[in-house]
Parts: C-alpha cells; structure tokens; sequence
C-alpha cells in the first residue's frame, strides 16, 4: 500500500513510535509526495490531501503473522518466520 499524502499529512504519518503497517493491517506501507499518485490511487471523499494505491506486497507469507515479507527465514532455526516474528519467539 502507498500513501499519497500532503506534506502535513506526510509528517503526521511520520511521527516516532507510528508503525504504519500495524495500524493499516497490511504488510507493506509506504508513504510518497501527493503529486506522485497516479491516476488509478484512491482519494477518500472526507481527505483531499491524501490518496491511496493498494498492490499485492513483495516477498512470501511469513507462517507466523502472516505478513508478507521479503527478508523471511533470516535466522537457520526458524525459517517460515520473518525476523519480526524471530525476535518475539527468541524473547527478544
């Protein structure tokens, strides 16, 4: 998913601690200047500062969150996971 944001809209999507993903439910967010959306993005009727494009994320399904994620089985002992995943198996 990317977001298409005005720079005020931008910067709040930036504030520390926010991850994207997580609150959006998806495996993959990105945000980008508003000029760049392409025709095909979705602009809410309530925001005119922000549009949306939804594609398929890159990399396979991790067998534990199911997100899909690009740097799975990163440590040997647990291959079907994703590091994130790595981290909260191993206490981490």
């Amino acid at each position: 998913m990317t977001l298409y944001a005005a720079e005020d809209v931008a910067t709040a999507l930036a504030t520390p601690g926010l991850d994207l993903c997580e609150f959006l439910i998806v495996s993959k967010a990105d945000v980008a200047p508003l000029d760049k959306a392409p025709a095909t993005a979705t602009a809410p009727d309530e925001m005119t500062n922000l549009k949306v494009s939804v594609t398929k994320a890159p990399g396979t399904k991790c067998e534990r969150c199911w997100r899909y994620e690009e740097n799975l089985g990163t440590n040997e002992a647990h291959p079907g996971i994703c590091p994130r995943c790595t981290g909260v198996v191993l206490g981490l």
